[in-house]
């Protein structure tokens, strides 16, 4: 039996937790729902996906713009890229309190990362072989931070400080543009984890209905870091 009861307390309207008996009617459709989400397929999604991958490949920046104006509504001719002094000025918009914690959030992020550390290790045995594992920083990462309707600075902390601990010689991020102006929390949380630099592309995405544009913006982030990348380099 699946029990999804609303009820009233005061003004609002509490849902109560769903209580799904293995045994009771509607089961197995229930799970069957589950364990197929994610999997259909809108018609026609591919195609679109694969023309603008091809367009963004053929005309770079300018179409990754216009998908964007089109999309999101926001206009980023020659904005795509964050520049340092809009991160300092998101910055100075955060309350002090709220900047010490985030600070507070990477020292502890950071120290928690630092006991993951791995290092190489190498041993010859008896006939003379040199064995072992060698452990190497990727070069160059790419991460994106979800955004709209809320921020992540969290999301950006856990990704870049790591990375950065674990040697990672740059770390770019993109995140949705908003009305084209990027959440002050993300930014200030992207200048504590000291990351290079912020693209704006996307918006929130619907794992069904909007995966154009969550290629897009997984293309569109590849382009910005991956000219001439390297072995060592991961989106």
């Amino acid at each position: 039996m699946i029990d999804a009861n609303l009820r009233s307390k005061g003004s609002y309207t509490v849902q109560e937790m769903k209580i799904i008996r293995s045994k009771g009617r509607g089961f197995s459709e229930f799970i069957s729902r589950i364990l197929n989400r994610g999997t259909s397929v809108v018609p026609g999604v591919e195609g679109s996906v694969r023309a603008i991958i091809d367009d963004v490949r053929l005309r770079g920046d300018r179409a990754v713009a216009e998908y964007t104006k089109k999309f999101d509504g926001v206009d980023l001719r020659g904005r795509i890229e964050v520049k340092k002094k809009e991160i300092d000025r998101a910055f100075k918009k955060i309350p002090e309190k709220d900047v010490n914690l985030l600070e507070l959030a990477a020292s502890r992020i950071e120290a928690f990362a630092m006991r993951q550390l791995q290092n190489s290790w190498f041993f010859t045995d008896p006939d003379g072989t040199t064995l072992g594992t060698r452990i190497t920083p990727l070069e160059r990462v790419g991460i994106y931070v979800p955004g709209g309707k809320a921020s992540y600075p969290s999301t950006v902390l856990m990704n870049a400080v790591p990375a950065r601990v674990a040697g990672v010689g740059e770390v770019f991020m993109a995140t949705p543009p908003g009305r084209g102006e990027v959440n002050p929390y993300v930014l200030a949380a992207a200048r504590i984890a000291v990351m290079p630099k912020t693209i704006r592309i996307s918006s929130n995405v619907n794992p069904v209905r909007d995966r154009a544009r969550a290629k897009r913006a997984r293309r569109a982030l590849g382009r910005a870091i991956s000219n001439g990348m390297k072995p060592r380099e991961r989106i």
